[in-house]
Order: C-alpha cells, then sequence, then structure tokens
C-alpha cells in the first residue's frame, strides 16, 4: 500500500465510494463556477487519481475566492462533497469554501443533517468534517469574503440547544481509520476547539 492509499481510511471508500466522491467534488465545483478536471480513463493509477482528487478539490475552492452571489444549493453540493472524500486530512479544502461563503453555523447545521440522515460513510466524513468547521480559514485565501451573518438570535440558540443530541451523533459516527488520521486534526478532534461551541 502506498503512502497516498494510507490516508484514504473511510469507510465506504471502494470503488463505488471513490466513484460518488468524484461526481460530488466535479459537480459542486462545476455549480460553483470552477472549472474541474475531466475525469481519468480506466488505466490511471491511484496516484494519477490522488492527484486529480487534488485538482477538482482545489477547482471547487478557488471559484469562491471572490465574494459573489453562489447558486442555490451551493453548500449542500460542498458539503456533499466534502463528507465523500477519502482523504480525511485535506477535505479541508472543501470545507474552508463553505465557512467563507455560508458561515460556522449554516455549515455545521448542514453537518449535522448527514450526521443524522446520511450512510455510514456520509456520516463518518461528516464527522471528520467538523474537525475542520471549527478551526480559522487559511490564511490570505477567503478575506475576501465579508464576516458572514450569522443566523439571528432564535436559531442560533435552537442549533445550541441540539448541542447533547449532536455530541451524541459525533461519537456514534464510524471513526475507523482514526490512527491515521494526521496530528493536526486528531488535536482539533481531541483538544477544546472539538467541543460543540454556541456557534456564533
Amino acid at each position: 500500500m502506498s503512502g497516498d492509499e494510507g490516508l484514504m481510511a473511510l469507510p465506504g471508500s471502494g470503488p463505488e465510494g471513490l466513484a460518488e466522491f468524484r461526481l460530488r467534488v466535479v459537480g459542486a465545483a462545476r455549480l460553483l463556477g470552477g472549472d474541474p478536471p475531466q475525469p481519468l480513463g480506466p488505466e490511471a493509477s491511484d496516484h494519477e487519481w490522488f492527484e486529480w482528487e487534488h485538482s477538482a478539490r482545489a477547482a471547487a475552492g478557488a471559484c469562491v475566492r471572490e465574494p459573489r452571489a453562489l447558486p442555490e444549493g451551493a453548500l449542500d453540493a460542498v458539503v456533499g462533497a466534502a463528507v465523500l472524500d477519502p482523504n480525511p486530512s485535506v477535505n479541508r479544502q472543501l470545507v474552508a469554501p463553505a465557512l467563507a461563503f455560508a458561515g460556522a453555523v449554516r455549515v455545521k447545521r448542514a453537518l449535522l443533517e448527514r450526521l443524522a440522515e446520511g450512510t455510514d460513510p456520509e456520516r463518518t466524513g461528516a464527522a471528520r468534517a467538523w474537525d475542520w468547521s471549527d478551526l480559522p480559514l487559511p490564511p490570505r485565501r477567503y478575506e475576501a469574503w465579508p464576516l458572514v451573518r450569522e443566523p439571528d438570535l432564535a436559531a442560533r440558540a435552537a442549533l445550541s440547544a441540539d448541542r447533547p443530541r449532536a455530541r451524541r451523533r459525533l461519537s456514534a459516527a464510524p471513526r475507523r481509520g482514526s490512527a491515521r488520521a494526521p496530528v493536526r486534526t486528531r488535536r482539533a478532534r481531541d483538544g477544546p476547539s472539538a467541543r460543540l461551541p454556541l456557534c456564533g
């Protein structure tokens, strides 16, 4: 097993899971106005697909560096791709643009929906994506976006009231391959930042 394959530890990341992720990340990039790479042929190596996935994630993120109106369904498309990302060490490349244009509360709410109603691979991916949703945005990438106006106090209070249930969902989500998760991700999950905040 190569070093690249060792990072692909999510359950459901077999051929069908990988194919679905690739469809979703291409769909998200196109919806946002990006230019994702063309899918590779059946003769492509694992390394070539690994590089292709990096390019596809980058295509989704690069087209939202500057503030603009985004089409309906943008957040769902990006989160849908992020939760099936086979590489938990870099799916921040999909979470970060969602945080920039939608804000932490909406991103967390979308992840909670996947935790509650998604397939096992989606629940695992949502738990991993939650780690990144608590971290600051990467520097020099999305500064042009104005601070997202979060939902009103009533909406934030409703999400805050769901914290105990959310903790149970996060704990119950399958986390196979946790030992292989990068140190930075494990610290985010296990340290204070992993606690569900008041979202605001």
